[in-house]
């Protein structure tokens, strides 16, 4: 018998509203991510490709921000912010109540179900994690009282009024203090925190402020640097909240693996670092060499630096060979630090932790950004998990 629930309407069912005591994750059934448990955080959760999303997936069909999941007082809400769509349960959405159990599809291949759990606390008043049971098919419902002798209901007192209205206030700022304390602990930071790191995503960003998210870069002028948000609205960041610190230039992955050099002409170092170049690209996968593609591609970028800055090879079989090593090393950094920053956003700390030192042997230039980042990440996780020592 269906339930006759219209998934793009917003408004819950009764027997699905959410109590202040329920958390929900995502399960992924199917796609890249397959087996994984995403965590849903506590107020807004942003799904997609890019790398500053909570919940960061790699297949290439889902947008750079495709969904996000909302936790409202008495539901959780599914908004697609893309425009390849969002299918509920096999149903095309803009906006839509979740539910336990709803399948949400997006990009081409990728399931996650919505996974709602209920906390009830043990006699020792712990909390414990229970599934939230849905009614079975054959149950018949409890009857109704007849109207006749339905009860009148009893209006509390005004003392007890203000007295749950205190206790629910008390309630609520203490979620939100240990909501402050948690974020703090995990390391991502109060808005404007000195403990917050910024996700380096692909090509240079600009973050606008304290807890703010990142912007696109167009072009900098005199006046500040020219960018554009999510939205393609074009922002000027101006050089006054540069200078105060306010604003920030975070470098990406590409340009921070993308160096040009330019030295004093000379062939001779120009000929002998293509050499090692190709030397080092042969052997990148050999056990223990896992920093010889980073050092390829630098001893190409250095060879071109010397041989007048043209930005490419003449010979067209040397240029080829420094743009695949080039491509190959992006990727693989790309590819490795989302991979890693998601474990360590879903709590698993372990695989974070090999990830970051896997990234580090990759990255070896101690002044490189994409190091200096996960140098940071890699200390603040051995700070919180005394095991890692």
């Amino acid at each position: 018998m269906a339930s006759g629930k219209n998934p793009k309407d917003p408004t819950p069912d009764p027997v699905q509203a959410v109590s202040i005591s329920a958390r929900a994750h995502l399960e992924c059934t199917a796609g890249p991510e397959k087996g994984q448990r995403l965590r849903v955080a506590p107020n807004v959760t942003l799904i997609g490709r890019d790398a500053a999303c909570d919940v960061v997936l790699s297949e290439t069909a889902v947008s750079r921000q495709h969904v996000r999941i909302e936790r409202r007082p008495d539901r959780w809400l599914l908004k697609n912010l893309s425009a390849n769509g969002t299918l509920l349960n096999k149903k095309s959405v803009d906006e839509a109540a979740l539910a336990d159990g709803d399948e949400i599809r997006i990009g081409a291949k990728t399931r996650l179900r919505f996974v709602v759990e209920e906390v009830a606390l043990s006699a020792s008043g712990r909390p414990q994690f229970r599934r939230r049971a849905a009614p079975k098919e054959d149950e018949a419902p409890e009857p109704e009282k007849p109207a006749a002798v339905a009860e009148e209901p009893t209006k509390p007192s005004l003392l007890r009024r203000r007295k749950n209205l205190f206790i629910g206030l008390s309630v609520y700022f203490l979620a939100l203090l240990g909501l402050a304390i948690w974020l703090v602990m995990r390391g991502g930071g109060l808005p404007g925190g000195s403990s917050q790191i910024p996700v380096l995503l692909e090509n240079d960003v600009v973050i606008p402020g304290p807890g703010q998210r990142p912007l696109r870069i167009l072009h900098e002028t005199s006046e500040g640097i020219r960018c554009e948000d999510a939205t393609g609205q074009p922002v000027l960041v101006a050089a006054e909240k540069f200078a105060s610190g306010e604003a920030k230039k975070i470098p990406g992955i590409r340009s921070a693996l993308d160096v040009k050099f330019n030295f004093e002409a000379n062939p001779t170092l120009a000929e002998q670092g293509k050499k090692e170049a190709i030397e080092l690209y042969r052997v990148r996968y050999l056990p223990g060499r896992a920093s010889a593609l980073y050092s390829a591609v630098r001893k190409f970028q250095q060879a071109l630096g010397y041989s007048g800055g043209r930005g490419y090879f003449e010979n067209p079989a040397e240029d080829k060979i420094y743009q695949d090593a080039l491509k190959e090393l992006i990727d693989i950094v790309k590819r490795d630090y989302s991979q890693t920053v998601l474990a360590d956003k879903r709590d698993d700390y372990r695989a974070a932790w090999n990830g970051y030192q896997n990234l580090l042997r990759v990255v070896p230039d101690r002044e490189n950004p994409i190091y200096r980042n996960v140098a940071v990440r890699a200390d603040r996780l051995k700070r919180l998990h005394e095991d890692l020592k």
